[in-house]
């Protein structure tokens, strides 16, 4: 069963925040298969507010300073991915995996003149999609979350950290069925020998 996660953004710039977003995405994915996550970026009339870009960040849950971030403008163009290359955290993230599976889409922003996008004086809401393989992902929990960056500040706005699992068949240990066998149906205290343990 899939359930959704839900992210609410908050502003860490002041209490009167023009901008708030929700991200939604599998809470477990199988893999192989495909990490989709969709962010919906809402910025509230009566301020301006100017996007330079967006960043997401991925991390495994286990380890909060190992995270890959990928930086998109507001057109969708992938700015950076960050490391660069190699494995985040003991070999969790796979860089050049998930940037080769990497898309990313942005709608519903209007191109402003200059560098970045001006949003105000009316209700805008953007969306970003991102989707990657989870083979880039070992098995395992990861947090991911958005955050707005401006002129004043990168991660001037920012979701909470929600968490979402892989599943890799064959990697970890199989669960207890019950009934003391393991999910290959053998003794779950280990294999018989002659018959006897």
């Amino acid at each position: 069963m899939v359930s959704i996660l839900t992210i609410s953004l908050v502003a860490f710039a002041g209490t009167s925040a023009a901008v708030d977003a929700s991200v939604t995405g599998p809470g477990e994915v199988t893999s192989p298969g495909t990490v989709d996550v969709q962010s919906v970026v809402d910025v509230r009339g009566s301020e301006d507010v100017r996007i330079e870009s967006f960043t997401l960040t991925v991390r495994s849950a286990g380890s909060p300073g190992e995270e890959v971030a990928v930086t998109v403008g507001p057109n969708g163009t992938v700015r950076s991915v960050a490391p660069e290359r190699g494995v985040a955290g003991e070999g969790e993230i796979r860089i050049a995996q998930l940037r080769r599976s990497l898309n990313v889409t942005v709608s519903g922003a209007t191109p402003d003149y200059g560098y970045g996008y001006g949003y105000g004086y009316g209700d805008v809401s953007i969306t970003v999609d991102a989707s990657f393989s989870s083979t880039a992902l070992k098995h395992g929990e990861y947090e991911l979350f958005l955050s707005v960056n401006t002129p004043s500040a990168e991660d001037q706005y920012r979701s909470s950290a929600e968490t979402f699992e892989v599943l890799v068949p064959g990697e970890g240990s199989p669960p207890d069925r019950g009934e003391g066998t393991d999910a290959r149906g053998g003794p779950a205290d280990g294999p018989r020998r002659g018959g006897v343990r």
